[in-house]
């Protein structure tokens, strides 16, 4: 070797100097102390900015917590320029088909029966919701006994709900009656318990007093028919024209 050169090997201190580790480790600390001092000020240079425009907190909230965060530069036109050629290679939309499963029976994809109601909110949950034509609301009614209408609406009968119970019996009795008289006799003695039992009801002047003029007409009408139908005098039945104001 050389006179007057040291190898590489003796360059490194060997009595009380400083290590290459120790220099690293000294280097990060120095970063991180001054990362955390950049942080800090931008976040008080944030915290100054929004106090000075008098921002809501919700604003005052997003610039501090936004306030490290670098702007995204806007891509050169040299960049816009290279992926032209590529504009027209556009993969499809992958959309993963759906797990088949057993196919339900038509019972099950069928709609519920209505229950048959036991109070007032019972029957008016189902009448507003779950029919919507005069032949359906007939129908629930036909399920439901006359002499259980006094249990169901033990406050009143809304006139409203009446109008339409009366207009669900004009389409599906009163209105066939009239071409086939016949067709009214499986419906009658249903029909004079039904208008009987109805009148029983809390405070039923009232919802007479508010119900439609059509509603009265047709109620007539069924009496008419009641009358015509059934030979034999019945009581009930008389009393129905003076129940209904007729």
């Amino acid at each position: 070797m050389p006179g007057g050169v040291q190898p590489l090997g003796s360059l490194a201190p060997t009595h009380g100097g400083v290590g290459v580790s120790s220099m690293d480790s000294m280097q990060r600390d120095m970063l991180s102390a001054l990362d955390f001092d950049q942080k800090k000020q931008q976040v008080n240079d944030a915290k100054l900015r929004a106090v000075a425009q008098r921002v809501e907190y919700d604003e005052f909230e997003k610039l501090v917590l936004g306030a490290h965060l670098k702007p995204v530069k806007p891509r050169s036109q040299h960049a816009a320029d290279t992926s032209k050629p590529f504009d027209c290679f556009v993969l499809p939309k992958y959309e993963p088909k759906p797990a088949l499963g057993p196919a339900m029976p038509a019972a099950a994809l069928a709609p519920a029966a209505p229950m048959l109601p036991k109070t007032s909110n019972d029957f008016l949950r189902v009448w507003r919701r779950q029919l919507k034509t005069p032949e359906e609301k007939f129908a629930f009614l036909r399920k439901i006994e006359p002499e259980c209408l006094t249990s169901i609406f033990r406050t009143e009968l809304e006139p409203a709900t009446f109008d339409g119970m009366i207009d669900a019996i004009r389409v599906c009795v009163l209105e066939p009656a009239k071409d086939s008289p016949e067709a009214f006799a499986r419906d009658a003695d249903w029909t004079e318990k039904w208008l009987l039992h109805t009148s029983k009801i809390s405070r039923f002047e009232l919802t007479l007093d508010f119900a439609e003029k059509r509603t009265s007409a047709t109620i007539a009408g069924l009496i008419d028919l009641l009358e015509q139908a059934c030979a034999e005098p019945s009581s009930g039945r008389a009393s129905l024209r003076t129940l209904y104001r007729l």
